[in-house]
């Protein structure tokens, strides 16, 4: 492990620091806007309420939104409810833009939500180079709000040709169902298969290559949550369970391989999470954590017996009094017993400037920070500074001595009239080598 553990234990401490004690609620000011918005609201508080009625939803059904309210028709108007379920529309992440009006009509008043939808289907072309030299080209079709019903369909075909001569072919279907329609337990279900091919080159202990194989791994998951105790339609405790199969099997392409044995892995898991989480058009707020177990056994299809444990914490904070800023966190945690190196760091969803897959080990402690500016004066154009800090160690050696960090910085682009769309580009530095890595993306690091 790389020299310097003194600087990066300090960064470890100072950066958990600031972020454990950095306030959470909203400043002031954002605070008194909300109050502003609730005064306007004001006349008509305990007046019945005789309607409840939807503008714009050229797609999205009925009882996809109506399951996000607070209120409902013969209750009297509370503003504070009617500007609550205004939010929970928004963190649906279908809409541009949700308004909300209310009129007097005989009887009571009448509260109107606009909505304004974003695009659903979109075909997306895939073609990226990375630091790594990881040259990459396919297609990826998203279906979002599948049906009007808030489900999400998505198809990728991708080839990759890796910088160690290693070429993958990846096949992947995916359909979610965030809440089964008509239901107040918020059930959902996910379910998601794939097959990945793989090309790789043998090599005996002296580095002469013996031959050319190929891994073909078919995978599968299905998984089942519900709603605990919610604070919200969308907030609150989550219970998940989940099935997952992978099997991978190995062939010969040319000359004579050593070729790795067939594996099977069938795991059980299970997880709870909470949430607060509140997407805005540009930003988000509030926090998530969770835990999650999964464990897999011989006599339940797996070649081997192992169990891991995980843990995350992310965190989104708002700062208008600092140019619009955002200080976002997440703190992912990890223990396996029964697999060798189970978890890799390293590339641009874990340690940005680090060698893809470098750090290994079956323990793993990491910290991503970003700090998202707005540029130009378009809050949807945001510059981002970030550190990522962590380490993985062997089960029974964790030394929390030794860390390695990296530090960066990139943009994001957030495209408004598309789902969960966010442009994404980042360097990253690694102090200990001086060497720059360059990542993209169309999603949001977390």
């Amino acid at each position: 492990m790389r020299g310097g553990w003194w600087l990066r234990f300090a960064l470890f401490l100072v950066t958990g620091y600031l972020l454990l004690f950095f306030p959470l609620p909203l400043p002031a000011a954002e605070q008194a806007a909300d109050a502003a918005e609730r005064a306007q609201f004001e006349h008509y508080q305990g007046q019945p309420i005789m309607a409840i009625r939807f503008e714009g939803n050229r797609v999205t059904r009925e009882i996809v939104l109506r399951e996000e309210l607070v209120l409902h028709e013969g209750e009297p108007f509370d503003a504070e409810k009617a500007l609550k379920s205004r939010q929970y529309l928004r963190n649906l992440g279908l809409f541009k833009q949700v308004t909300l009006a209310v009129r007097e009509v005989p009887g009571g008043v009448a509260l109107t939500y606009r909505l304004e939808e974003k695009w659903y289907l979109l075909p997306i072309p895939r073609l990226g180079v990375n630091s790594d030299a990881d040259v990459s080209y396919g297609g990826e079709l998203r279906w979002d709000n599948a049906f009007g019903l808030n489900q999400r369909f998505r198809v990728i075909l991708e080839d990759t040709r890796r910088f160690n001569g290693e070429q993958v072919r990846d096949r992947h279907l995916e359909y979610i169902i965030p809440k089964i329609p008509g239901t107040r337990f918020g059930i959902g279900i996910a379910t998601s298969g794939g097959r990945v091919e793989t090309r790789r080159t043998s090599k005996d202990d002296n580095g002469v290559e013996l031959g050319l194989y190929e891994q073909q791994s078919d995978q599968f998951r299905i998984g089942l949550s519900r709603w605990l105790k919610r604070i919200g339609p969308s907030h609150g405790w989550r219970l998940g369970s989940s099935v997952s199969a992978v099997h991978d099997e190995y062939r010969v392409v040319r000359d004579n391989p050593e070729l790795p044995e067939e594996s099977r892995r069938v795991t059980l898991g299970m997880g709870v999470d909470f949430t607060t989480r509140n997407d805005h058009e540009l930003f988000r707020t509030g926090e998530e954590y969770g835990l999650g177990f999964g464990f897999g056994r011989r006599n339940l299809g797996s070649d081997h017996n192992y169990y891991d444990l995980s843990a995350y914490w992310r965190r989104y904070n708002h700062l208008p009094q600092l140019r619009r800023s955002n200080l976002n966190w997440q703190l992912r945690l990890g223990y396996n017993m029964g697999d060798e190196n189970a978890y890799q760091l390293g590339g641009g969803s874990s340690m940005r400037g680090l060698v893809r897959e470098d750090v290994r080990g079956d323990v793993y402690a990491l910290l991503n920070l970003n700090w998202l500016v707005p540029l130009f004066g378009h809050d949807s154009f945001r510059g981002v500074l970030f550190t990522d800090i962590g380490n993985a160690w062997p089960r029974g050696k964790v030394d929390l001595t030794r860390w390695e960090y990296t530090v960066g910085a990139g943009f994001r682009w957030k495209i408004r009239s598309l789902v969960r769309i966010s442009l994404r580009a980042d360097v990253g530095y690694d102090p200990a080598t001086g060497e720059y890595k360059a990542y993209g993306g169309t999603n949001y690091m977390f």
